[in-house]
């Protein structure tokens, strides 16, 4: 089997209706975001490493560039799953808890003071992926008061990070965030779905033509009756009038109704043909799909040399989907 690749342009169509109507390219397409609170090191306690959390969860709210899940109701939710924040310093944990407040992306971090240099450090994780996107470390002398000036600094030096690492601007207007792209690729088998439409259409096409010969041969019926009806002379039972008038008068509706029902098969036979030419011959198998985590659209297909470039529309949860795939 040959092997496929397909790029998913995922394009949250109701997210532009919505900043559409709500101000257009001003509105931000905001992902949800989770900040656990900091560890505090060597000098920092734990009650001055929670406060610092706040500042910095309050800086994300004010930069409107996320949806933030408040303390409070990041709390009453991980209550009732019962899962411990404390303690909680591992990518492992923090993507975990992500999963359970269903966010996209979580905010770690640890403050620490050595000497008269306190040091900052924030992590960015992509939940879904479970990587880091970015890390960076600020530091700062002075008393602890200074670090309540370099949150803001140190979240800054983040979403630059991952802006120059992975390409994606948090601060983008929606028309430049909107487009999520994924890459899967496997082995690919035949297409059962086709020989199914071309026999379906052949079918179809078989089925009318029966049904207008019949009925054609149901209305020449119909005829003879009626030339029969009026070629009646002299005294005959009013029987024969009636069962010859029948003969026609239901030979006629039928034949109509068979026409008919055979012009609507040829309509179905030709949309069945129809998808039969633009089914693909080989499909994904779903058993055997990898999904890349970058996507890097210098190397994605152009459709030249021995594959060819095939694209499809497909219904997505938050709109709708353009999938490319390309075959080598």
């Amino acid at each position: 089997m040959g092997r496929i690749v397909y790029l998913f342009m995922m394009l949250i169509v109701s997210s532009l209706f919505g900043a559409a109507q709500s101000g257009g390219a001003d509105k931000k397409l905001k992902a949800n975001v989770a900040v656990i609170d900091f560890v505090g090191k060597e000098g920092i306690s734990r009650q001055e490493a929670s406060s610092l959390s706040d500042v910095f969860r309050s800086w994300l709210v004010t930069t409107d560039f996320f949806t933030v899940v408040d303390r409070a109701n990041m709390d009453k939710i991980l209550k009732e799953q019962e899962f411990q924040q404390t303690g909680c310093t591992e990518s492992s944990c923090a993507v975990e808890l992500g999963r359970i407040l269903n966010m996209q992306y979580m905010f770690t971090g640890t403050i620490a003071r050595l000497g008269e240099t306190f040091i900052i450090t924030v992590n960015m994780l992509n939940v879904e992926t479970t990587k880091i996107l970015a890390s960076r470390t600020r530091k700062v002398r002075g008393s602890k008061d200074a670090l309540l000036d370099e949150m803001d600094r140190a979240g800054n030096d983040v979403l630059d990070a991952v802006k120059k690492e992975t390409g994606v601007d948090f601060r983008a207007s929606v028309e430049q965030q909107i487009v999520t792209m994924y890459i899967y690729s496997g082995d690919t088998k035949p297409n059962e779905a086709k020989p199914v439409l071309l026999l379906s259409s052949i079918g179809a096409a078989v089925l009318g033509g029966g049904l207008n010969v019949t009925g054609v041969l149901l209305q020449s019926s119909a005829t003879t009756a009626r030339n029969e009806y009026l070629a009646i002379t002299g005294y005959q039972p009013q029987s024969m009038f009636d069962a010859k008038f029948t003969v026609y008068r239901d030979n006629m509706n039928i034949g109509s109704i068979l026409n008919i029902s055979g012009f609507s098969m040829y309509g179905i036979a030709a949309g069945l043909f129809a998808l039969w030419l633009i089914a693909p011959d080989a499909v994904l198998d779903p058993t055997k799909v990898k999904k890349s985590d970058t996507t890097d659209t210098k190397k994605a297909p152009d459709g030249k040399g021995k594959g060819s470039l095939r694209g499809y529309i497909l219904p997505a949860p938050d709109g709708m989907s353009f999938a490319f795939s390309y075959a080598f």
